[in-house]
């Protein structure tokens, strides 16, 4: 089964200016997994780059995870690092996460954590509703959680900020969006950030 990770830099204040300078010799170095992008943070937490990867299997991510984990220099960064997070996810059934392209550059990252019985009838609304959604705008990503809190995740590109208002406007007016029986399953902890793509990202 091919799984996504995400992984969370999190850099020293003072740092994020250096960050890419250091990540992107390491991703092009030959870098275990397939890289579909990276984002650096826009309207967010602050000092963060997003790394997301995704690998044929599990064993193949968690082989790599373990690397990362006792390397003296994580992603080629680690001397700048304060944190770093690795979240593993699983594609959202049936859905084609899109190709490397020019979609931005505005990409909103939306999680939401969910009860522990919510992801599959949360996987249900979605499939019910995503395609017409995907009329309006298509998402880049839809992924839940395998670690961790129980959680999902969708990732939205826009080619503006104006753009990502007038769109969801639209899906909230049509009725299109959000699916009729999803908000019962999210709880009150949800989080939307805006990042933009660093200049090695194969999504800009």
């Amino acid at each position: 089964m091919p799984v996504f990770e995400l992984a969370t830099l999190t850099f020293k204040p003072g740092c994020i200016d250096q960050g890419p300078e250091l990540l992107h010799p390491f991703m092009a170095s030959g870098m275990a997994g397939t890289l579909i992008g990276s984002w650096r943070s826009e309207i967010s937490r602050q000092n963060l780059i997003l790394v997301l990867r995704s690998f044929e299997s599990p064993d193949a991510m968690f082989d790599d995870r373990s690397s990362t984990l006792t390397t003296a220099d994580p992603f080629g960064c680690g001397a700048l690092l304060a944190a770093l997070t690795l979240e593993t996810y699983a594609p959202f059934p049936g859905f084609e996460d899109v190709p490397a392209g020019n979609y931005g550059p505005y990409y909103e990252f939306r999680s939401y954590l969910i009860p522990p019985t919510g992801i599959a009838p949360t996987l249900a609304a979605w499939a019910e509703m995503v395609p017409r959604r995907s009329q309006i705008s298509r998402p880049a990503f839809i992924m839940y959680g395998l670690d961790g809190r129980t959680r999902f995740t969708h990732v939205w590109p826009y080619s503006s900020l104006a753009e990502r208002e007038r769109l969801r406007e639209e899906a909230l007016v049509t009725g299109v969006w959000p699916p009729a029986s999803a908000p019962r399953w999210l709880t009150k902890t949800m989080r939307s950030e805006v990042f933009v793509p660093t200049a090695m990202s194969p999504l800009q």
